[in-house]
């Protein structure tokens, strides 16, 4: 059997289980156990996985530039692929609330509900699922149109005014040029000679206009330059700490945007257990610093916590944080690991 007969039969298991985009979360092991058992193997649950994470990031894109419903597909997908992810299916509730409070439709208001109380189900002490619920309860402002009578004869009347306006200015320009260019030689004076073409190129050999020389990012206190707009990769270091004994951080990609006054960025990596314990907590932030090494911002992560399995020996997980509102001159982040809880 091939790995795509089994990625289908695992895809069509994932559409009898699921009502709808929405439900409780799924438990992870009988999940995985059931596709082991329709013939997908490690590597292709590792892929499955994977794209369930690229989906996720192209979610929180379109919704971070304001298209909702973008999002929605998007992360339908994800939800689809691993409806065990806790932040998949917060990410899905906070889509379909903006969709709402962008369209008005019933049915995004619907779905974001139950995605909100799903969430509580799952973990009670999610505040952001108590928040959505509040937001969908406001009053949504819809535009209202008023449609214009229906006055064949007044829009007729309305195209012959203005056909006649512009044929009069056309008659007033024609009329202004031709005095304009009217030879007066009462008050003409001497005449400006033309340019010597040879002059011209002597002076500025290269007379194509060019496009203006964008801004150069601004330079730090101890003069290091920091890259000008765009995306560029950003330079990322785990710290070794107690909290990081027997586990390994493979794939790890980072990168840094700067638009305008805005700027985000986005840590990726894959944390794998090579201990005998297990770990059911794994805690710990990023930190961005300067070029000095100096700390201009930090944003907590837990790879590990209540609303997450639990790490077992042998196996791995994703780490993805997202931070914006980050100081221009942030060359280089660091991942400092404080808490890890090990055994059961």
């Amino acid at each position: 059997m091939s790995d795509t007969d089994a990625l289908n039969r695992w895809l069509t298991h994932l559409e009898a289980f699921e009502e709808s985009d929405v439900r409780p979360l799924a438990d992870r092991e009988e999940m995985l156990a059931v596709a082991r058992e329709l013939g997908l193997d490690d590597g292709a649950l590792i892929k499955v996985e994977v794209d369930a994470e690229a989906a996720l990031v192209r979610g929180q894109a379109f919704l971070t530039h304001g298209r909702p419903e973008d999002a929605v597909a998007e992360l339908r997908k994800a939800n689809a692929l691993a409806p065990w992810r806790f932040d998949i299916l917060a990410a899905l509730a906070e889509a379909r609330t903006a969709a709402f409070e962008k369209t008005g439709e019933p049915a995004h208001r619907a779905e974001a509900e139950a995605a909100a109380r799903s969430l509580i189900q799952a973990d009670p002490s999610h505040a952001a699922a108590y928040t959505l619920l509040n937001r969908l309860d406001r009053p949504v402002a819809r535009p209202v149109y008023q449609v214009p009578p229906d006055d064949r004869g007044a829009r007729r009347k309305l195209a012959w005014a203005l056909g006649a306006l512009a044929l009069l200015v056309v008659l007033l320009l024609i009329g202004y040029l031709s005095v304009a260019s009217a030879p007066d030689s009462m008050s003409a004076g001497p005449q400006p000679q033309p340019a010597d073409p040879d002059v011209v190129r002597a002076a500025d050999p290269d007379p194509v206009p060019r496009a203006p020389t964008p801004p150069a990012a601004p330079t730090p206190p101890d003069g290091t330059r920091v890259a000008p707009a765009g995306k560029h990769p950003l330079p990322l270091a785990v710290v070794p700490s107690p909290a990081t004994a027997g586990l390994t951080f493979e794939d790890i990609t980072s990168h840094i945007s700067r638009h305008g006054e805005h700027v985000m960025a986005t840590v990726r990596a894959r944390v794998r257990n090579q201990s005998t314990d297990l770990i059911s907590e794994l805690k710990g932030e990023v930190v961005y610093l300067g070029a000095g090494g100096e700390v201009l911002d930090r944003d907590e992560v837990a790879v590990v916590n209540s609303a997450t399995p639990q790490l077992r020996p042998g196996d791995q997980t994703f780490l993805t944080e997202h931070s914006s509102g980050l100081p221009w001159d942030t060359v280089k982040a660091e991942l400092r690991f404080s808490t890890a809880q090990r055994g059961a």
